[in-house]
């Protein structure tokens, strides 16, 4: 299983770009009717309602990275580990194949230093991609938890105001 390459700033800026271009809210175009008379606008009833709809589907967009990241450091974390374990087995085996002629020694000897500096090139090459990854899914996380909080505080907003709204159609009903 593979690493994918960590993304540049420039990317992650071209992916932020391109979502708000595909989520931004589009507004029908204004047509001639045969009614003439003024449109009604949506109530703030409905207004309330339709913020409170926006603001569940970023907390689920916020769980399923938050998720996303998780799984990807959980795999890094993985091969890291089984790295470690190969890199045991490959001492072991070559410790055992020492103990064989003097030649074969020197071979061997050759063969073990050069899995060692690749096993050690290669440790360092998944540390620095575990660090990579940790520090871009730490940086997600916080920016995600920051609009988490500011959706949470717009939907107690909205909640609030849904609430004022309620009231104030109910003691005009009555």
């Amino acid at each position: 299983m593979g690493f994918k390459k960590p993304r540049s700033p420039a990317q992650i800026a071209q992916l932020k770009s391109n979502h708000k271009k595909l989520h931004k809210k589009t507004h029908p175009p204004l047509t001639p009717s045969l009614n003439t008379s003024a449109p009604v606008p949506p109530s703030p009833l409905e207004l309330a309602q339709e913020e409170l709809k926006e603001s569940k589907r970023r907390g689920d967009d916020f769980q399923r990275k938050s998720h996303n990241s998780s799984r990807k450091f959980k795999c890094a974390r993985a091969l890291a580990d089984d790295l470690s374990v190969k890199f045991k087995e490959v001492s072991s085996q070559v410790a055992k194949a020492l103990k064989g002629e003097a030649k074969a020694v020197q071979e061997l000897e050759e063969v073990h230093s050069q899995a060692v500096e690749t096993i050690a090139s290669l440790k360092q090459e998944i540390r620095r991609q575990i660090e990579e990854i940790e520090i871009a899914g730490l940086q997600e996380v916080e920016e995600l938890q920051a609009e988490l909080e500011e959706l949470q505080t717009r939907a107690e907003d909205a909640e609030d105001g849904l609430q004022r709204l309620e009231k104030k159609l109910g003691k005009e009903l009555e």
